[in-house]
């Protein structure tokens, strides 16, 4: 998102220790975030924060108090592990404070990626009303781009 809306000119990864959020040396080894970061960009003529917080069980806390300040939240799963049990703890939090959800689906060039399977598991296990608003065309290693079912 930062580097589509000009807030930073190259992307990084978390292999490489070069994303934007995850500037502590201990994320970086540990290929995780530890703590909350914010981040901003300009889009369409509005400011946009974004707070980055840990998905790892044991950091929490970092989470539950970031879900208190925030207007809605971009839950980030694999699409090989589908809905793990963070992900659920963290939509039903949201969905107590009553908070817009979107679920981004990573991962799915993968091997054992399946944004199908992983699109059902988000139907059974947090909402039947989990729509997708773009479909990836081809799997795994095969995957050559999305399509936007909203256009």
């Amino acid at each position: 998102m930062l580097f589509q809306a000009g807030a930073i000119n190259r992307l990084g990864t978390v292999e490489g220790g070069t994303t934007t959020s995850d500037w502590d040396e201990d994320e970086q080894r540990r290929q995780m975030s530890l703590a909350s970061s914010i981040c901003h960009l300009e889009w369409q003529g509005r400011k946009i924060n974004l707070i980055d917080t840990p998905g790892d069980a044991g950091f929490a806390g970092d989470t539950v108090a970031a879900l208190r300040v925030v207007e809605g939240t971009l839950l980030v799963a694999s699409a090989v592990m589908g809905v793990e049990v963070q992900t659920s703890r963290v939509w039903n939090r949201a969905e107590s404070l009553d908070l817009p959800r979107v679920v981004f689906v990573n991962m799915l060039d993968r091997e054992r990626a399946d944004f199908y399977r992983a699109l059902e598991h988000f139907r059974n296990q947090l909402s039947e009303r989990c729509v997708a608003v773009h479909l990836p065309i081809g799997t795994e290693h095969e995957l050559t781009g999305i399509v936007d079912c909203c256009t």
